[in-house]
């Protein structure tokens, strides 16, 4: 990548991943871009070049909600982006595992009770299949959720190293 320093073959996984969520709608499975990586690794980087990339880039932010997950899927039909993502219990009991883990197959559904009308309340289906990129500094604890994952170990490079190979600092338009 010319905007960062990756290993060859997480570049080929990068750049797969990308052209996937371009046309995510006619496989039945969504793997995800599990991004890993120590504080001041280029994690954000890398997902904010994702974000000019993929496929209707819908970015949900550092403080995510199962909720947020499965609407907002359901909602933009894209690449959603989870930053952050550190969990204290990270294993096939947390929801949130378990909205990723439903999230990876076409006609993944989660079902919520909602209020139609102000009153009645009604079973709805939530769509929550579709590609997901997130990025984190700990490996969560579900095997399954991992294997629904190509990871990217992002790591710490010396400004020094980035401005001799004429990395820009800085995303900019341009």
């Amino acid at each position: 990548s010319r905007n960062m320093l990756l290993k060859n073959e997480d570049c080929v996984s990068v750049v797969s991943f990308i052209i996937y969520t371009w046309l995510f709608d006619k496989t039945q499975t969504a793997p995800y871009l599990f991004i890993l990586g120590d504080l001041g690794s280029a994690k954000s980087r890398l997902k904010d070049l994702l974000k000019l990339t993929c496929f209707n880039a819908t970015d949900l932010g550092t403080s995510v909600t199962p909720a947020n997950i499965f609407r907002m899927q359901d909602t933009v039909r894209g690449t959603l982006f989870i930053d952050e993502f550190e969990l204290d219990k990270s294993d096939q009991s947390n929801p949130m595992i378990q909205i990723l883990n439903e999230g990876y197959k076409e006609g993944g559904v989660v079902i919520r009770t909602e209020s139609h009308n102000g009153r009645q309340y009604e079973p709805t289906p939530f769509s929550v299949f579709g590609p997901k990129v997130i990025a984190s500094r700990s490996v969560p604890q579900d095997d399954a959720f991992l294997s629904r994952c190509f990871v990217i170990n992002t790591e710490s490079v010396d400004t020094s190293v980035l401005e001799e190979r004429g990395i820009p600092l800085d995303i900019t338009p341009e």
